[in-house]
């Protein structure tokens, strides 16, 4: 089944793409188009402005590092990313002591 992508989330795979080539302005990007929603998610995991910040901060990081494991075929760049956000934002929650 194939998906319809859109706004932020549209060419997922080519942005990745560009990530795991470590070019920094995809990384600039994806984080200008993507921010928002995982700044939300984190938000909502963590309770707190502060501790959503550096949830999603972690998400950056780890998109980062972990470009080249982004399988477009099998997951969409809106559930790979979000998934790392929601694992960032439990990690602050765990450590910072947030409302997780």
């Amino acid at each position: 089944m194939e998906r319809s992508t859109s706004g932020a989330w549209a060419d997922g795979a080519a942005l990745m793409d560009r990530c795991a080539a470590r070019d920094v302005r995809a990384l600039g990007e994806l984080y200008d188009r993507t921010s928002a929603p995982v700044y939300r998610l984190c938000l909502c995991v963590v309770g707190t402005g502060a501790l959503a910040e550096e949830a999603t901060t972690e998400t950056y990081r780890t998109a980062w590092r972990e470009a080249g494991s982004f399988v477009s075929q099998r997951l969409s760049l809106d559930a790979w990313l979000l998934t790392i956000a929601r694992r960032a934002a439990l990690a602050v929650a765990a450590t910072e002591g947030g409302s997780a």
